[in-house]
């Protein structure tokens, strides 16, 4: 038995009134799929049948806890990798009409002869905040952005590829490796190993081993703005892997319609990619280059503009999963596709399709619910759960094949919110709800938005890692270890265990993340103009330059041979007192009409020279000061008042 007991009879027409009214008749149709397969609640039971067991009957029902499973987080969720963008643009900081009058004013810096209108520049606007509000709830074309693969050169290690840097366009390839505790340690590398011309959309890893590359080697298929790129790595010991660009998929091999979604085919090396109207290429590789194939045609839908595809261990088939359904890609038929799920609530959407994989079961997830699927009785879904969730496109199914069985995570890139499910197959040959659905524990902003998801089971079977990449780019984790119904929940619990080890470039990363600002496009050029003002000051404060300063040194030195014969140059007796400036002022100017201004004049004595001579007591003023009539030194009278008062 596979299926727990169902009706699966038609939907039946009934007329509701037909007794009570007489004439013309509305009849309506009235959904039974609902008694098809376990629909199952919060609290509710589901189904219940009888079973076989030791030659004795007894009851089963769907969920059943006495198989439940206890998850136990080994610590704090950790930031592994730092981040590597800058926020994003708030454009709801300001109103539409400040928008407005700053787009204006920007139009009118570059173009100040036009006369652009107000509420045109205000539509412009209100349609663009309108595409990024939707991009940021379902961005179509985004795919996965963090694939985890096995090492090929470290024993129980894992590869991780992610984008990193301001435009996301930089291929980051680290490694986890066990430690001498046995605790996978990620090892980030702080330099990116490929770099394309445009940002990163989806990284995708072989389903298997390839055959097509030899040992340490691996293959990707990383997709862009631009094409569909194959890329063989090969890892290293020591430094950065080797990445080679064997062969990109562009829109022109696509009918002119850029790709949406692009996979490896088994171990490799062809690859399968959709476009955004439906249509399926098959891409052959060969060592000098590539060959296309028709895979399946379909006619653009205005309406549907989600499509994903989903791989096996086989080369010559693929799932396509659309928004309303769905099927199985036989490549040696070249018939119509088999039906595999469809939806018949009109309100409902298919989010995402999980492949199945050694117990034949694969995973459906929509706007409403959970369904679980068995690859050999396509069509009838064997349970389907309600998350009781808001209108998510972005929702999705990552399960983890733990040694007690598997079990799945439902995640969103809105939000941080885990879903667990402990559903699999029990000893009766049917599926089984062991548990309620339960959220793992949160540890920062719930709103935060994600780009990619992964999960990890050590060779133990009995943990699991949970690997989240934020939109700035910043890798998070969480351990959780997950007990059997007959295990004890006291086992020790090391929660400060290392989980990775940064070197200097990560650490160098890690500080200049804070000085990331907004990219605010051009118009903020305005806010990082430079304008050299050094010929206004040289202007205004005339600065001297070189040959000015040599003939300031010329002026003090016959100031300085001018100086002791100051009384004797002098006609008569001086009108008023003179300071030591005046004396100094005068001999090097010359002689001139007096003037009480004269020390806002500047002269030789305003020198280099002049300032170090003064210092230094180089300036014959006592000499003077004795041939002078009288004289008074009020060095002393105010050097005896500031300590008077002090």
């Amino acid at each position: 038995m596979e299926h727990w007991p169902g009706d699966e009879r038609q939907n039946r027409t009934q007329d509701p009134d037909q007794s009570k009214t007489k004439g013309k008749k509305k009849a309506y149709s009235q959904d039974t799929s609902f008694w098809h397969w376990p629909h199952l609640q919060h609290g509710s039971i589901g189904r219940a049948t009888l079973v076989l067991k030791d030659g004795r009957v007894q009851w089963s029902t769907a969920v059943d806890p006495s198989r439940s499973r206890t998850l136990i987080p080994l610590g704090r969720p950790t930031r592994i990798f730092p981040d590597t963008r800058p926020p994003q643009l708030n454009v709801h900081e300001h109103s539409a009409r400040k928008r407005s009058e700053q787009g204006l004013q920007y139009l009118r810096t570059y173009f100040p002869d036009a006369d652009f209108p107000g509420n045109l520049v205000g539509r412009e606007l209100d349609a663009e905040v309108k595409e990024v509000r939707d991009l940021e709830a379902f961005d179509s074309f985004l795919g996965n952005l963090l694939d985890i693969s096995p090492s090929h050169y470290v024993q129980d290690g894992y590869t991780a590829a992610y984008p990193m840097g301001e435009l996301n366009r930089e291929l980051n390839i680290s490694q986890f490796g066990p430690d001498t505790s046995r605790n996978i340690l990620f090892k980030p590398s702080g330099v990116s190993s490929f770099t394309f011309e445009t940002p990163i959309l989806q990284i995708l890893s072989a389903f298997a081993p390839s055959q097509w590359i030899s040992t340490p080697s691996s293959t990707l298929v990383v997709r862009t703005y631009t094409s569909a790129s194959l890329l063989r790595v090969v890892t290293q010991r020591e430094g950065l892997p080797e990445v080679t660009r064997e062969l990109d998929i562009t829109r022109s091999d696509t009918g002119d319609v850029p790709v949406m979604d692009s996979r490896i085919l088994a171990g490799g090396p062809d690859i399968v990619v959709v476009n955004r109207n439906g249509v399926v290429y098959k891409c052959n590789v060969y060592r000098g280059g590539k060959a296309m194939q028709l895979i399946r045609h379909h006619k653009p839908d205005r309406d549907d503009h989600f499509w994903q595809l989903g791989i096996t261990d086989r080369e010559d088939e693929c799932f396509l999963t659309s928004s309303k359904a769905v099927k199985h890609l036989d490549f040696r038929s070249t018939g119509a596709a088999a039906d595999v799920f469809s939806l018949n609530h009109p309100s409902a959407i298919v989010t995402s399709f999980e492949s199945p994989m050694h117990d034949y079961l694969s995973r459906v997830t929509t706007t409403s619910e959970v369904i679980w699927l068995d690859d050999r009785f396509r069509r009838r879904p064997l349970m389907s759960f309600s998350h009781h969730r808001s209108f998510d496109r972005t929702l999705r199914v990552l399960t983890a094949n733990l040694s007690n069985g598997p079990l799945s995570l439902l995640m969103s890139r809105c939000n941080d919110l885990v879903t667990v499910y402990d559903v699999n197959r029990g000893a009766d040959g049917l599926i089984h709800s062991n548990s309620t659905p339960a959220c793992l524990p949160r540890d920062g902003p719930t709103l935060a938005s994600y780009n990619g998801h992964a999960l990890i089971v050590p060779p133990s079977g009995s943990e699991l890692m949970i690997l989240r990449l934020r939109q700035r780019g910043s890798i998070h984790r969480q351990d959780i270890r997950v007990l059997g119904p007959d295990e004890d929940e006291l086992q020790d619990v090391q929660e400060d265990r290392a989980t990775h080890h940064w070197n200097d470039d990560v650490q160098r990363l890690d500080r200049l993340a804070n000085e990331l600002q907004p990219d605010f496009g051009p118009v903020a050029t305005r806010h990082h103009t430079e304008v050299d003002l050094r010929g206004a000051y040289q202007k205004i404060f005339a600065t001297a330059d070189d040959g000015q300063e040599d003939d300031d040194e010329g002026a003090f030195d016959d100031m300085m041979v001018r100086l002791p014969d100051f009384w004797q140059e002098t006609d008569g007796p001086g009108e008023n007192m003179l300071t030591t400036f005046d004396v100094a002022f005068r001999t090097g100017e010359g002689i001139k009409p007096p003037s009480r201004a004269d020390f806002l004049t500047g002269g030789s004595i305003n020198s280099k020279r002049g300032f170090h001579s003064l210092m230094g007591d180089a300036l014959p003023f006592r000499d003077l000061a004795s041939r002078a009539s009288w004289h008074y030194n009020i060095h002393d009278t105010s050097i005896h008042s500031f300590y008077n008062q002090s």
